[in-house]
């Protein structure tokens, strides 16, 4: 999932791809995300390796439940924000492999 946002054209196109992925997993229409709604989404989305979603990455997502609601859940700009945060984590993660080799 990463890996596909992380071919994004500017924030705006960004913006888009993240507004995309919410409403693919926005299967009740509230127009927020809890975390079942969240699990069963990502997993079932067509790529591998398949997403394996868990409570405790729902936790780190989220940064301990700050970017939810009182109710637990994501809204539409809290999930761009999480979509900006995770694709930092993962550039930094990428150039770490390519500097060291693992990575073409």
């Amino acid at each position: 999932v990463l890996e596909h946002l992380s071919y994004f054209e500017g924030k705006e196109h960004l913006r888009e791809m993240s507004d995309a992925l919410f409403d693919s997993l926005d299967t009740e229409g509230s127009d927020k995300l809890g975390f079942h709604e969240l699990k069963v989404g990502l997993e079932l989305l067509n790529v591998e390796p398949k997403v394996r979603f868990s409570p405790d990455e729902f936790e780190f997502m989220t940064v301990g439940g700050t970017l939810c609601d009182v109710d637990g859940k994501v809204s539409r700009q809290h999930l761009f924000i999480i979509v900006q945060r995770l694709l930092e984590l993962y550039t930094k993660r990428r150039l770490a492999k390519v500097m060291a080799g693992e990575v073409e």
